[in-house]
């Protein structure tokens, strides 16, 4: 009788929770079934499936939001460039009349070339060109001893008028048409990035953007 009294208190009103609590830890210690892993990663697909193109349209918008920035601060030092010197970053010579070689296209120094159409191909073949480092970080343009453009007297290089030019966010450069400041032509003058498909697509002379190019208006 005492024998039994002591099982019986042994499986006492809380036996059932201890076996339960044993249980949960037997079936814990075995880690997840094949088909409740193939649950989580089917959600994961799901999740990913949605955000992805959320994220990537994200990227894509930023990338764009920067390049129509940094055209616009490029153009900025252009002419703040102009405003303190009485001309364009063109090159001109010391008696302010066009030399033979003067600048026709200005772009930085970094990032690779893009591509152009064969209707615009009035960018990349323009000659003679210099980056805008030297034009407006150096005053160095084409390459030649600093301070070649006067830096005392009343229309002074007075720079540097941006810390540094960037390639574009798709790793390309930026241009700039400064030939059309030329007395004889009065074409459109751009800051432009080839954007996101790196081609191109705006003739340099036009006034409206084609494609999917991104550029500030300098001069209409």
């Amino acid at each position: 009788m005492p024998l039994r009294y002591a099982a019986s208190f042994r499986r006492g009103p809380h036996a059932g929770m201890k076996e339960e609590g044993m249980l949960r830890i037997i079936r814990s210690d075995r880690g997840f079934t094949m088909i409740e892993i193939l649950a989580v990663l089917g959600i994961i697909a799901v999740l990913a499936a949605v955000m992805t193109p959320s994220i990537l349209k994200h990227i894509k918008d930023s990338k764009i939001s920067r390049a129509t920035k940094d055209c616009e601060m490029i153009a900025t030092a252009m002419a703040s460039f102009y405003k303190d010197t009485g001309r364009w970053p063109t090159d001109l010579d010391n008696n302010h009349r066009p030399s033979d070689q003067e600048v026709r296209l200005l772009w930085t120094n970094t990032g690779e070339t893009p591509g152009q159409t064969n209707n615009t191909i009035g960018w990349t073949n323009l000659n003679p060109r210099d980056t805008f480092e030297n034009q407006l970080v150096l005053n160095t343009p084409r390459g030649r001893a600093r301070n070649a453009y006067p830096t005392t007297g009343q229309n002074k290089w007075d720079g540097p008028y941006q810390n540094e030019f960037k390639a574009d966010p798709w790793g390309r450069r930026y241009l700039c048409n400064v030939y059309e400041f030329h007395p004889n032509r009065t074409g459109a003058v751009w800051v432009i990035s080839a954007g996101p498909d790196g081609i191109i697509q705006s003739a340099a002379s036009a006034t409206t953007l084609t494609g999917d190019d991104i550029a500030f208006l300098l001069r209409r």
